[in-house]
């Protein structure tokens, strides 16, 4: 199995998404995990490939950090795993509902081989 560990800044969506969360609106955290094989924009993934949903949270004060596992045989075609994102809200779908709460472009990208390589994923959040 491929771990990868990355951290990256809230997006401008997140901004809004907070003040709902601080008015008592009723919406859902974050929620899930997505890859992509692009370069972020300043709210969402250049080209999402593959979304999974959050399997463990941890950190206390103004860190968190996400974990998530893309399994050998999801996405169903190779990915080169060059940028991860936080969803809030999501749904399963690539390029579904949800927001963007953070955005990163790793270091170097990741090769993920379908049916090959299952990619467990920890995103450190800082706010």
């Amino acid at each position: 199995m491929k771990k990868i560990k990355t951290s990256g800044s809230p997006t401008e969506d997140s901004k809004e998404y907070i003040l709902k969360l601080l008015s008592g609106e009723s919406i859902k955290g974050i929620t899930h995990m997505a890859i992509g094989d692009g370069t972020p924009t300043t709210n969402k993934l250049g080209s999402e490939k593959g979304r999974r949903s959050i399997l463990e949270v941890t950190g206390t004060g103004n860190e968190r950090e996400f974990e998530a596992l893309f399994e050998a045989d999801y996405p169903a075609t190779d990915v080169s795993i060059s940028e991860v994102g936080l969803i809030a809200n999501a749904s399963h779908e690539v390029g579904g509902s949800g927001t963007y709460i953070a955005v990163t472009t790793l270091a170097s990208p990741t090769i993920k081989r379908a049916g090959v390589d299952a990619v467990y994923i920890t995103y450190k959040l800082k706010y």
